[in-house]
């Protein structure tokens, strides 16, 4: 966030603050889904500071589909990571079945 120059912005804009926390938050969202949810977070993300845009690309390109490759068709390299390595969807919701039926059990 300081390197693009962020900080400020983040420090002090709630839009931007929303908006970048809700990035590693698609590590909650199913790895079916991360993809369209990405798309819509990109829609919704704030005109008003251009560094925005570098942050949005290089986590796209890092985590969720790497670089365009060239040519016509709107193809992707692979990402850094690939979702499946980040992705803790399943991790929680077995977490919160456990914790339900271990909280029935009283």
């Amino acid at each position: 966030m300081n390197e693009i120059g962020l900080k400020t912005e983040y420090e002090t804009n709630d839009e931007v603050r929303s908006y970048v926390r809700c990035l590693p938050a698609l590590a909650f969202v199913p790895p079916d889904d991360v993809m369209e949810a990405f798309e819509l977070l990109d829609e919704w993300q704030p005109t008003t500071v251009d560094q925005l845009d570098e942050l949005t690309t290089f986590f796209e390109h890092t985590y969720i589909r790497g670089r365009r490759r060239r040519g016509r068709a709107a193809t992707y390299g692979p990402a850094t990571f690939p979702v499946e390595t980040w992705n803790h969807h399943c991790v929680c919701f077995v977490f919160l079945l456990l914790f339900k039926l271990d909280f029935t059990c009283f």
